[in-house]
């Protein structure tokens, strides 16, 4: 629900001609945080027989309390956000119930279905694309375990070598997005997605090589499919309605 609001600022932090490249490196330097928050965890509680405060592998100690230290990670990184970011002044809206919240959603749409219909087109491709991204991501660590037999310690390793693949592609993918445009950088990006996913499956008799070249390829598109999505929706949403 976060990132919603963390893109509709994006028309408010910085110029049209500079949103691609600013969204791929805001992108990036949210990969490089994965990074280090993995290593972080893997170092300290994982990878040890006994981890920091005597955590251990029973009963996955380990792993639950990487959930409690990625939560307080968000906490302490969002901070800055609350205390430099400030909302444009607008109107406050008044307050309805669930029916009509509902009822006001369905009428901007059919506004933009009148006014702005390309973004309308978009919002349901998006829909579906970024369904296939979330899959991509949920099934990667268990392709990784189940069908190539990486160990635990090999899927973060390659979980963090993803992220400075995914985190060069965004930036990259920024920067292209300024000079090409935000639609043919999410196309490419698509393409690149769907070839390098499908050689994952081809490919796969040749053993683990395959997965480490077909998925670090794979992440290279995740991120410019990503940043350039939010990209295409702040320049394209008609003024006011981000």
């Amino acid at each position: 629900m976060s990132i919603v609001f963390n893109n509709a600022q994006l028309p408010g932090i910085v110029s049209p001609e500079r949103m691609g490249r600013l969204s791929g490196f805001g992108w990036g330097m949210g990969y490089l945080g994965g990074i280090l928050v993995l290593l972080l965890i893997y170092f300290l509680f994982i990878q040890p027989d006994v981890g920091l405060f005597g955590i251990t592998g029973e009963a996955s100690l380990d792993i639950r309390v990487s959930m409690i230290v990625c939560g307080v990670w968000t906490l302490v990184f969002t901070v800055p956000a609350f205390m430099v970011l400030r909302d444009r002044p607008k109107p406050r809206a008044a307050t309805v119930g669930v029916a009509a919240s509902y009822r006001l959603v369905w009428a901007s749409i059919r506004g933009l279905w009148v006014t702005s219909r390309h973004t309308v087109y978009f919002l349901l491709a998006s829909a579906l694309f970024r369904d296939g991204l979330a899959g991509v991501f949920a099934f990667g660590a268990v392709l990784a375990a189940g069908t190539f037999g990486l160990s635990a310690g090999d899927v973060i390793i390659f979980g963090a070598a993803a992220n400075i693949v995914a985190g060069i592609g965004a930036a990259v993918g920024g920067r292209l997005d300024d000079a090409l445009g935000s639609r043919k950088v999410i196309a490419g990006s698509l393409i690149g997605l769907i070839v390098a996913g499908s050689g994952v499956f081809i490919f796969a008799s040749a053993g683990v090589i395959t997965y480490w070249i077909g998925g670090l390829l794979l992440c290279l598109f995740v991120g410019p499919a990503q940043a350039s999505s939010r990209t295409f929706v702040s320049r394209f949403t008609p003024h006011g309605r981000e």
